[in-house]
Order: C-alpha cells, then structure tokens, then sequence
C-alpha cells in the first residue's frame, strides 16, 4: 500500500528530525546545493595611479584573505598559496584556525596541524591542519588564513615599452587546493579563484641623455647553484637618435658569481628591422660579460624609447659564512654607443649590487621526556643546544604552543603545560649576525590520569588515531602502534595482549624500545619475555631483574609494526586495535596485580580504502541508533495501515 502524499512526507520529516537529534550524518557527500569555491579577497588590490603620476607605491602593505565558501562536511584542508617577488615582499600571515578560537575560521577543534610553511625566496605557503575526533565536521563559510605583503617594485612606463602607461597584473593564486570530507575522506569538489594586484606603472619623461641601466639594482637571497637574470636596459632613446649599434661589457665579482650565457633582448628587434650579432664573450676569469650588435636599417617608424638591450645569466658560485656578507657591483663599461648620422652617443650609467646569500642559523631542538604525548602538568625540559652557526647564536625565541611566549639568551628551558591537546612548539633562533631561523614541534598533552591506564598510541600524530589516506591501494603499507602506561605505580613485570583483525591486518613485528628515555626499563637489567604472535593477536612483556628499582609513573612499554594485507577496492574497513583485559598482566614488587590499568578507552578504530583508513569509534552508535529508530517507524506504519479500515 502507497502512503497517502501527506503521511509520507510526515514520516520522512520525521525520520529526519530524529536523524538530526542523534547527529546522524545523513548527507554527507561533497555535493552540496550551493558550490564550494576557495578564493583570496579582495578579488583585485589596485595600486598606483591610471593617469601614471609617480606615486610611491613601494613599501604600500597591503592584507588579503583566503577563504572558503559554501562547504559541507569539511574536515582537513591543504592549500599552497603563491606570489610573485618580483613586485611583492611577504610581511606576515595569520591562521585562522581552529573556528573554536577565530570565529571567523575554519574547522573544529581538536585540530592536528601538518604544514605551516612559508618560503619568502620562492614566494610560497602551504598550510594543512586537519580536524580529530570528536571534532565536529566544518560547515558554511570560513577564513583559512590572511597574508600580508609589501610592493617592492613599481615600474616606469619605458619598461613595457612606453609611452602609454600600463597596468601590470600580477596574480595572488595556488599551486594546489585539497580539501577533505568528514568520514569518507573523499575530496570536496571545489573552484578556485585567485586575486590580481594591479600595479600602476609610473609614468616617466626622456632624460637630457639615454640611460643605461642594470636591472634588478639589487640581487640577494640567492643560494649557491642557484641561477638569476640580470638585464642591460637602454631607457630614454627618443627621435632624435637613430642608433647604429652598441658595444657593452657588464663587469661582476667571478669569486662570487660565474655568467653562463648573453640572450639578445627584446629592444633591438623592436627598434630596427634586422640585427647581426657582432660579439658574444664571456669571460669569467676577468668577471665580465660583452654584448655587440649592429641594427640594420631602416629604423622601424615609431621605435620604443626604452627596453633591454641583452640579458647575462648568471650561476652562484659562493655563500658566506661572515658577516655582513660580500658584494658587488655589476658595473657597464667599457660602452660604446654609436648613432649612425651623430656618432658616439653621450649616455648616463646605471650600476647594479650583488650581494652574496649568508644561510641562516640552523635550528634545532630536543625535549625530556621525550616523545610525542605528554602528561599535562608535568614540567618539560626543552633543549636547542644544537642550534647552530659558525657566528654563534645569540638569543632562542620559543613559542610554547600555549599561549605562552618567550626569549632568552641560553639554549635550555622548561615549560609546563596547563592545557591538553595538541600543541606546535616553535623555536626561532637568532644567530651574531642577525640572521634567524625556525623550526617546530607537535605534540600533543594528554589529561593526568588519577589511575593507571594502559594505551595504543599513534606515535605520528600522538593520539589514538590511525587514520591513512591512499590514492592507490594501501596493501603492504606499514605502521607502527605504540603502547603506553600512564601513572603505573612500583611496575616490575608487564606482558600486553594486543588483539586485531588478521582478515585486515598483520603484525609483522615487536620491540621493546630499550634505546628510548621513555621506556619503563631504561637502564635497568631485564628479562626479556619473548614476543609471540598469533593467527589474530600479538603479545609482548618484559620484567625487572636484580636490585634495580621498579618504575612508577608514564612511560613506553613496546611497540608493534602492522601491515596492512588487505584493503577494499570501494568503500571502507576497520577493526580495533584492542588490549585484551584476560591476558594483560601489570604485576608490582611483589608479584601483586596492579588494576584499573585496562578500563581506559584502550581501542583503535582502523577504517582501509583505496582512499583512507579512518578511525571513527563513535559512529557507529550514532547509526545503529538511526537503523533502529527507523524499523521502528517502519513497523508502526505498517501496523497503522494494516489495521486501518478502508472508506
């Protein structure tokens, strides 16, 4: 029997509010009604005049953001973000996440931040974070991050070729876009749309006499191998000249940079109708670089009044370890000019200045207790010792994670941590020349257990959460699951039985971490229990012997390598990774079984697809619960239209 239009449509509001109630996520594909676009606004920056008075664009700072909207179930993003250096210089940015703390941001804490880099030489960022259960999936619209940048070049109308002023547009844009669904994984379809910075060109009038100039001015921030062009420009070549030809040699420091080869520039080409190259030399033993063309007439009838007359690449040879660093001077000479009814041509010159690139600091740090999960509350001890520069480091700048800052003069420090959850631990260190470098740590703070608790411990993102993600299928990928005890007291012998589903997994290998600070033994004498492996489960021990004392406290007992032998060609799999409470053993000094140490949440929830194994240990209650609840709705249905007497 057919239900009437009206009932249905109140069985189905109904199976959706109690859908709703329970939080069941009944839509979850990327598709949503409205699209998903991640976009940098504003959508145009514009700098400069259009009618080319010169303004001083330069040092104007300017703050985009970038944004996502309209998104469902979002749960990770990874974004590489670009500009061009050439006009922009990065001044800073700010993450926007998680939502919980910028309400204007994006994704539910508890967060796991992946990437967080900017390379100012390249003109890149990426950020990734990505949410963890419980968090909630991310929906609607959100500020990722903002950037802030600085115009470090606006150029005269004579460089495209004048006289007519010209905007130049340069894009704010990225490499790549990622963005992840909430429990499936799957990628959240979305456009992407980038921003213009338009320039404004300054507008320019001919000099008394034609300019030549070395362009950049300035070259620096060049490691060594890298290449880089410097370019001979002619600017301010008016009617009254008809050039016959040009001899130039650009001079350079050969200890410092070698040319490896001279390309004719647009200029010739534009000015007259056919070029001969006369001479083409390099000579890096001496440090220069000659350039010679003759122009063929006749002169094209409206000849641009500037361009570039050739371009050297050159190779860096060198990087210094001193400062100030080395530098130069590109300088142009001997210049031979010549017109061909006035002769040689009277020119104005403009240098250049390489500086060599010094590398910045190495930074480096360590933390006791080591490891990635730490109590909280419990003080750590972080140590850059082994930051480096051969002019010595002078201040270590550390920013805890937390909220807390601070900078000192010595390389060890201890903090203490109030709070739980992840935290980033950054370290910018500050060598005697001035130069500085960073380098970062995650780690996340576990609650202080009252009572002893055993755990599996993802030792990569130092929680209970195996989740991979895969393009291809994940059969014969490997990870390690590492077991830990929290707050043990007067701990002599242990042995921890680990079951899992062999029909997915298989544990390959055990180990008791001996070498780690970590570990519940390290340095005592002890006898090692050997490590058995069954058709589904795994178990490892060891035991204190001799007069050593016994260990209290949180600790490693041993780790267990997986791989994965099976993975679904659509669709998911999962299977816990839990601590049999029958054959899991802490025995104290005295042979006494320590308890309450197997009752703390000691699973793990492995979901295998071509895509991702996730971990969601708390939704399948959530859908059982729906499954039921709605049989059950079935069944009263049912039962109503069957007792119902017809009319």
């Amino acid at each position: 029997m057919r239900l009437p239009g009206n009932k249905l449509s109140r069985v189905i509001l109904l199976i959706i509010l109690l859908a709703a109630t329970i939080k069941v996520p009944f839509f979850s594909n990327s598709s949503a009604l409205t699209e998903t676009v991640v976009k940098v606004e504003p959508a145009l920056i514009k700098l400069g005049n259009p009618e080319g008075d010169p303004i001083p664009i330069p040092e104007t700072q300017f703050t985009v953001a970038i944004k996502i909207y309209n998104v469902t179930n979002l749960y990770g993003c990874d974004l590489k973000f670009r500009w061009n250096t050439t006009y922009l210089k990065y001044v800073g940015h700010s993450v926007h996440v998680p939502k919980d703390t910028y309400p204007d941001g994006v994704l539910w804490s508890p967060i796991f931040p992946l990437a967080d880099d900017v390379n100012t030489i390249e003109g890149t960022y990426q950020i990734a974070y990505a949410s963890m259960a419980p968090a909630s999936s991310f929906n609607g619209n959100g500020t990722v991050f903002t950037m802030t940048f600085e115009v470090v070049k606006q150029p005269y109308d004579y460089e495209t070729g004048g006289p007519t002023v010209d905007p130049i547009d340069t894009l704010l844009d990225f490499i790549s876009t990622d963005l992840v669904e909430y429990l499936s994984g799957d990628p959240i379809l979305h456009n992407v749309e980038p921003a213009i910075v338009r320039i404004w060109e300054k507008r320019s009038e001919l000099p008394a006499e034609p300019i030549l100039k070395v362009m950049p001015t300035t070259v620096e921030n060049m490691p060594i191998n890298k290449t880089f062009d410097i370019n001979v420009w002619m600017i301010g070549v008016g009617s009254q000249y008809d050039v016959q030809s040009f001899n130039i040699t650009l001079n350079f420091n050969f200890t410092l940079i070698e040319a490896i080869s001279i390309t004719e520039g647009p200029l010739p080409r534009n000015y007259a109708n056919t070029t001969i190259e006369i001479l083409k030399q390099i000579n890096n033993a001496a440090g220069t670089a000659t350039y010679a063309v003759d122009l063929v007439p006749p002169r094209k009838p409206d000849p641009p009044t500037g361009g570039i007359l050739f371009t050297v690449a050159f190779h860096v040879i060198y990087e210094s370890l001193t400062h100030p660093p080395p530098s130069c001077e590109l300088t142009l000479g001997p210049i031979e000019i010549l017109d061909r009814n006035k002769g040689s041509i009277q020119h104005i010159t403009g240098n250049g200045t390489y500086t060599a690139y010094r590398p910045p600091p190495i930074a480096k740090f360590t933390w006791i207790p080591s490891g990635n999960v730490l109590p909280q509350g419990q003080t750590i001890t972080l140590n850059a010792s082994e930051s480096y520069h051969p002019l010595g480091i002078k201040l270590y700048t550390w920013d805890f994670g937390d909220g807390n800052k601070t900078t000192v003069e010595t390389p060890i420090i201890t903090h203490i941590y109030k709070v739980t959850g992840t935290v980033t631990v950054v370290l910018n260190v500050t060598d005697n020349g001035n130069s500085w470098n960073i380098i970062s740590a995650t780690i996340y703070i576990i609650e202080s257990q009252t009572v002893p608790a055993i755990s599996v411990v993802n030792p990569v993102t130092g929680n209970n959460n195996f989740t991979f993600y895969t393009n291809t299928t994940a059969v014969g990928f490997r990870f390690n699951a590492t077991i830990w005890i929290y707050n043990v007291p007067n701990l002599c012998t242990y042995q921890i039985h680990l079951d899992y589903n062999s029909t997915l997994l298989n544990a390959t290998r055990a180990w008791l971490p001996t070498w780690h600070p970590q570990w519940v033994f390290y340095g005592k004498t002890t006898i090692r229990s050997p490590h058995s492996f069954g058709p589904n489960y795994v178990r490892i021990g060891d035991a204190i012997s001799g007069t050593y004392s016994t260990f209290s406290g949180t600790g490693i007992i041993g780790t267990i390598e997986f791989e994965i032998i099976h993975a679904p060609t659509t669709g998911k799999a999962f299977c816990n990774l839990d601590i049999n409470n029958t054959d899991t053993l802490l025995l104290n000094s005295t042979k006494n079984e320590i308890l309450s140490s197997k009752t703390n949440g000691n699973y793990k929830y492995i979901y295998a697809s071509p895509e991702k194994i996730e971990p969601r240990p708390t939704e399948t209650v959530p859908y059982v619960v729906a499954g039921i609840i709605t049989v059950g709705i079935i069944i009263v249905a049912a039962i109503y239209f069957k007792t119902r007497k017809p009319k």
